[in-house]
């Protein structure tokens, strides 16, 4: 398994989902309901790549009510990984730090809510970012014993004026996120291992270069996913 940071993974919820566009069109009160359903339909979704090595899928879609692409990782998980171990990993906002030397902070604030600041990434011209969000955690989803899902979206980060005097003055330079929405899922097999889904939909905020969202396309999603797989595979053993 390769090794991956995951730095990676927070970028990837500022970033990815801005391929060939300069400036990400800015939309108001989305509906995060429905952005969540919309992302969950299993219609839309193109086939962008697999990975001869581990069978990783990527896929996107166009999401019409935000303007912008949003992207899918699919990939089973090794025969190793425990669930539960995974899914606490994804959960457990506050000690994501301590997998990333490029993550400046993590911090959760209370019923779901939390904010994290990323470094920008080395050789790229793009500023660091930040972003204040909800997530929530649900188990055995639609009644399915083991299944396991993880939902985020963008809160008004005015609501913490404290901490977000923090961010702004500790990280003059960093940009807050337009928008994020997406979610973590663990599907249980009951004949084999199960399988990990990522889907995300962002608007980064700021002036990206096309080439520099080209570049980290296809390669942020599938890290992400290697890197929290690779940390439950250890901490399961």
């Amino acid at each position: 398994m390769r090794a991956h940071n995951l730095a990676k993974s927070t970028a990837t919820l500022a970033l990815l989902s801005t391929v060939a566009l300069l400036v990400v069109p800015s939309v108001q009160a989305a509906n995060t309901a429905d952005i969540h359903t919309e992302l969950l339909s299993e219609s839309g979704w193109n086939h962008v790549s697999t990975d001869d090595d581990d069978g990783l899928q990527v896929y996107k879609k166009h999401i019409s009510s935000l303007g912008v692409d949003a992207f899918m990782g699919k990939k089973v998980l090794h025969a190793s990984v425990d669930d539960d171990t995974l899914f606490k990993l994804i959960s457990d906002v506050d000690n994501h730090e301590t997998f990333s030397t490029n993550l400046h902070e993590s911090t959760e604030l209370g019923g779901g809510d939390y904010y994290q600041v990323v470094k920008a990434p080395k050789m790229l011209p793009v500023s660091e970012r930040y972003w204040f969000n909800h997530a929530s955690s649900y188990r055995d989803v639609g009644g399915v014993s083991g299944h396991l899902r993880r939902t985020w979206s963008t809160i008004d980060s005015s609501t913490y004026a404290t901490e977000l005097g923090h961010v702004t003055s500790t990280y003059a330079e960093a940009i807050e996120i337009a928008f994020t929405y997406g979610m973590w899922e663990i599907v249980p097999n009951p004949s084999g291992p199960s399988t990990l889904l990522y889907r995300t939909v962002s608007n980064p905020g700021g002036d990206i270069p096309a080439w520099v969202m080209s570049s980290l396309t296809g390669r942020t999603l599938p890290d992400n996913m290697r890197t929290f797989e690779k940390a439950a595979l250890k901490a399961s053993q």
